[in-house]
């Protein structure tokens, strides 16, 4: 089950934002985090906040419906997204107990993709395409939509969360639809398609940031700096800026620790000039 936050920070590429979250089996919104779902047409299953950046929109909206709602005191000691977040994990431990014994291995061993993945895929680009069917990572996840911005406190606070309660089935996206933050604990493999993370004319930087004192065995396969059962340590740059192959899926693989996996562009053409 993959559930994703909306949060009051920046949307630069709003169609990719769009994509994701017609992928997840339901929405919730953080405060102004509101405003940016509705910008995109879509509506929340939840909403979770203070008031305090919610805009004229938003504030409308819950007046008009009647979603489930947690509406919290402005002076507080956890931010609107912790506590979203923590009820979100909490639907998420129900959902587990209602499947049968076994079923969180089976999603370690066995990953498998949510179906309407393929139905967003082709809302977007007009067809099917196989080369991004591996975009998630399995079939349960939390999305942080909108996280990233010039308040760098929320969005350090906000990574901060995901390593905190990331789990090895259960990984974490921030993303503002440009810039892409994966957390993800180890053992696991992962796959990042080029084709959905970079547009045409983009270079497209993969880099590996060590969230805990050490991540151990990593393989990075089809960059242009390719790993080998290498372990990265918290602090050393070794894994900064690495590029990814035009037309390629990046395969990461690594046994133990917290990392996060940064992907972000750059034009081209802008690069050449530097």
């Amino acid at each position: 089950m993959w559930q994703g936050l909306f949060l009051s920070g920046d949307m630069l590429q709003p169609e990719k934002i769009k994509v994701l979250a017609n992928c997840c089996d339901s929405l919730w919104a953080a405060d102004g985090g509101l405003d940016r779902l509705l910008e995109l047409g879509l509506e929340a299953d939840f909403f979770v906040g203070d008031g305090d950046s919610l805009g004229a929109k938003g504030a409308g909206y819950l007046k008009e419906r009647a979603i489930p709602a947690k509406y919290l005191k402005e002076r507080k000691d956890e931010s609107d997204s912790a506590v979203a977040l923590q009820l979100m994990l909490e639907r998420y431990e129900k959902e587990g107990q209602k499947a049968s014994p076994g079923k969180a291995e089976q999603r370690n061993t066995n990953p498998s993709f949510p179906e309407r993945f393929g139905a967003a895929l082709k809302r977007r680009a007009g067809g099917p395409s196989k080369k991004c069917e591996a975009l998630f990572s399995g079939p349960s996840g939390i999305i942080f939509f909108t996280a990233l911005g010039t308040r760098y406190d929320h969005v350090l606070s906000n990574l901060a969360l995901a390593c905190r309660y990331v789990k090895a089935e259960l990984p974490f996206l921030l993303t503002d639809g440009k810039s892409y933050i994966w957390v993800l604990k180890g053992p696991g493999q992962y796959i990042f398609p080029n084709c959905f993370y970079a547009n045409q004319g983009e270079r497209l930087y993969l880099s590996l940031l060590p969230q805990t004192a050490e991540v151990e065995n990593i393989s990075l396969k089809n960059v242009l700096w390719p790993l080998e059962n290498r372990t990265l340590f918290q602090g050393i740059s070794l894994g900064l800026s690495n590029e990814m192959l035009d037309n390629q899926s990046a395969n990461l693989s690594f046994q133990g620790g917290i990392l996060s996996v940064i992907l972000s562009t750059e034009n081209k053409e802008e690069v050449k000039r530097k």
